[in-house]
Order: C-alpha cells, then sequence, then structure tokens
C-alpha cells in the first residue's frame, strides 16, 4: 500500500505539475489576448480633446503670474535652419575691443540658402555692432552682463526682421545666438 500511496502520490503530483503547466499556459494566453486587443482597441479610437479658450497671456510676454492650465497656448513660432554670421571686430566704449560672431535661428519659412547669398544677415551684423559698441567689457564680461546685452541684442534683430504687427505677424528671425566671443580690456 505505500507503494501504491507514493505511486498515488506521483501520480498526483504529475497531476498537479500538468495542471500548473495549462494554468500557466492559460495566463500567458489571457494576457497577450488582453494586452493585444487592448492595443489594437485603444489606437483604433483616439479621444477627442475639448477645445479650449485661449490663453490671456499671449506667448512670448513675460509675467509672473502662470497662465491658466485650462486653456490653450498658441503654438511656438516653426522654427527654422541656423545662419551662421561672418565675425565682426569692434571698438568698445571703454576703448577695449571685441571679436564676436553671431549666428541667426531662422523662422521656418525663410530659406537658409537664399537669407545667406543674399546677405541678409548684414543688417544683423550691423545691429550687433551698434548694441555691442556703445558697451563697455565690464558690460560685456560673461555671466550676467553679457546676458543682458545678447537680450538686448536679440530683441532689436528680432524686431528688425519681423514683417507685420500683431498675430499675423512673421518673423525672419526668431533668436540670436554668440557663437564666438572674446573681449580685450582696453
Amino acid at each position: 500500500m505505500a507503494k501504491d500511496g507514493n505511486e498515488k502520490t506521483t501520480d498526483g503530483a504529475k497531476a498537479k505539475k500538468g495542471g500548473k503547466g495549462k494554468l500557466v499556459i492559460g495566463l500567458v494566453l489571457v494576457i497577450a489576448i488582453g494586452g493585444g486587443a487592448f492595443l489594437f482597441l485603444g489606437k483604433g479610437k483616439e479621444s477627442e480633446a475639448a477645445e479650449l479658450p485661449p490663453c490671456p497671456f499671449p506667448q512670448g510676454t513675460t509675467t509672473t503670474i502662470a497662465p491658466p492650465t485650462d486653456c490653450e497656448l498658441p503654438p511656438p513660432p516653426d522654427e527654422g535652419p541656423v545662419a551662421q554670421l561672418d565675425a565682426v571686430t569692434m571698438s568698445l566704449a571703454d576703448g577695449g575691443l571685441a571679436r564676436v560672431a553671431v549666428a541667426l535661428r531662422l523662422g521656418a519659412s525663410v530659406n537658409a540658402e537664399e537669407f545667406e547669398a543674399e546677405h541678409e544677415g548684414a543688417k544683423a551684423l550691423d545691429i550687433t555692432v551698434d548694441v555691442l559698441s556703445s558697451k563697455t567689457a565690464a558690460q560685456l564680461a560673461p555671466g550676467a552682463p553679457r546676458d543682458e546685452a545678447k537680450e538686448e541684442l536679440s530683441s532689436k534683430v528680432v524686431e528688425a526682421y519681423t514683417k507685420g504687427s500683431g498675430p499675423k505677424a512673421v518673423r525672419e528671425v526668431l533668436e540670436v545666438y554668440f557663437t564666438e566671443f572674446v573681449l580685450q580690456h582696453g
């Protein structure tokens, strides 16, 4: 009987083993089918977002109050290529020298090759010399002073390359980058 008992246990263990294997296979199939159905049905029906009212703060304005989260922000202007301009050397207001090269982030509607071929960057270089040559070496020192000068330069260049006004304004230049900046104190 012990033999029969052992056989029963062995047969029972075999039965249990076979049952566990079938259970695992069954669970894997259920998960696979459920996941496939979820992905298939989930991608088929895209939820339509309700239209949100426009935000009270136009993009590009600086405020200390964050716009509400239940409004639609206008899309950022489309960024285009970057046009690298030649470096210029200029005298500073305190007798020092500066050698500066700038690059312009163009709008998506601007053809960079035409922009460079027609020497459209000359206006930006002229503004660069006007703005930076009126500064002293201390006003162009790395860090906050240089950042302030760059912000002033960028706003003047962007303004000069903006056609029209209001919401239909077309910005040909979106931003100015310093790609080279060397100072020699006077």
